[in-house]
């Protein structure tokens, strides 16, 4: 039991693809979740993040105040995530990962409705195009919107999970989660920076979101800087998941 609840709380690397019949899950719950309701708090989505399976409302309702007093409370701390996707893959992530936030940064005919699983009040919209100077028919970022997107990073709360998409996954959203780890980390832009590209290759963050919120959050060029560290990366034209700890 206790490799299994250490498993669950990211102690220890843990896939489990055979899990996600649903029989097994059944019995998962049975076996894993229900002692853990008698005494240690957990983050209640990371068993349907990691089986990749709908969980009852009721369990994850209880589990939001589950308590255990037969294993230590450290087994239930896990990292801060920050996750990135493409418009395509977004909706199969929200059902997966379960995040709790949700950054839209896409131009307007192309903004997604809120998925069933995301609160409409997490679900953060920027509805600009991909350019980094104005240009004719299209929607630049302004200082407007890069206020509203540093408000809601900074309102997004330690214990949950964030998931970005731009259309492609490369360049707006890419640059929201440097951003978003930036102002989570509270440590060095080029550490982020660096972090940013080591998981994601093909990211291309976009320059006029990440020059505008370098001026808003006072960093004096720094994670300008940072984002030329980074270089151009390599050619995509979409993104497969980005997973970034947020500390």
């Amino acid at each position: 039991m206790e490799s299994q609840l250490r498993a669950i709380a990211g102690s220890t690397p843990f896939t489990a693809p055979s899990l996600a019949r649903e029989g097994e899950v059944n019995l998962v719950l049975m076996d894993i979740v229900m002692p853990i309701m008698n005494g240690v708090r957990v983050k209640w989505h990371l068993l349907r993040c990691f089986y990749a399976v709908p969980i009852p409302d009721f369990f994850c309702n209880s589990l939001r105040n589950a308590v255990c007093y037969d294993y230590p409370t450290e087994l239930a701390q896990t990292d801060q995530m920050i996750y990135v996707t493409s418009l395509f893959q977004m909706p199969h992530h929200v059902r997966t990962l379960a995040p709790e936030y949700l950054v839209s940064i896409i131009q307007p005919e192309f903004q997604p409705l809120t998925p069933p699983e995301i609160r409409p009040d997490r679900h953060h919209r920027v509805a600009v195009h991909d350019i980094s100077e104005p240009a004719y028919g299209s929607i630049h970022l302004q200082d407007h919107h890069m206020a509203d997107l540093i408000g809601f990073l900074q309102s997004w709360p330690e214990n949950e999970s964030l998931l970005i998409h731009c259309y492609a996954g490369i360049s707006r959203s890419t640059a929201v989660a440097l951003i978003a780890k930036t102002i989570k980390s509270k440590g060095s832009e080029m550490d982020s920076a660096l972090a940013l590209r080591a998981a994601a290759p093909y990211a291309k963050p976009n320059h006029l979101v990440i020059s505008l919120a370098d001026q808003q959050l006072g960093l004096e060029g720094r994670l300008i800087t940072a984002r030329k560290a980074m270089g151009t990366g390599l050619a995509a034209d979409e993104t497969t998941l980005v997973t970034l700890s947020a500390e």
